[in-house]
């Protein structure tokens, strides 16, 4: 199983198993299903954040809190699926306000403890050659 924030003990703390169980359309319920949706939310938080925070460091324990609720609320929503209908309006909720969380982490309008820029740690390619033979002074009154 890959990282997450999460665990499926968090999961079903906050779904309960019965749920997981309609959900997933199995007794008890398919725990695959459930990590296969903790890694995909898991991909989706780092995939917004990885392009401007270097997510190689620890994170202090209220920044993980915080992510792992995050991912719970893009599990739950994912679990629901195309169930529109009967999809829970806090289900969509948490997931709208998950999406604008990340959002505003990318944003930089909120800043979590312990993420720290990747330009920090991204280098810059230095072009090195020959002296240019054609320059704006070299060619002036050229043409």
């Amino acid at each position: 199983m890959a990282d997450t924030y999460s665990t499926t003990g968090d999961v079903e703390q906050r779904m309960t198993a019965a749920t997981l169980a309609a959900l997933t359309q199995q007794t008890p319920y398919d725990a695959d299903a459930v990590d296969r949706r903790r890694s995909q939310a898991y991909a989706l938080i780092r995939g917004h954040l990885a392009a401007k925070f270097d997510l190689s460091v620890d994170l202090p324990t209220e920044t993980t809190d915080l992510l792992r609720e995050t991912e719970i609320d893009l599990v739950e929503y994912s679990l629901w699926g195309g169930r529109r209908e009967d999809r829970p309006k806090r289900v969509q909720k948490q997931r709208d306000d998950a999406m604008k969380m990340l959002d505003e982490i990318r944003a930089g309008t909120l800043i979590l403890a312990g993420l720290t820029s990747a330009s920090t740690r991204q280098q810059n390619a230095q072009v090195v050659g020959p002296k240019r033979k054609f320059t704006r002074e070299s060619m002036e009154g050229m043409f």
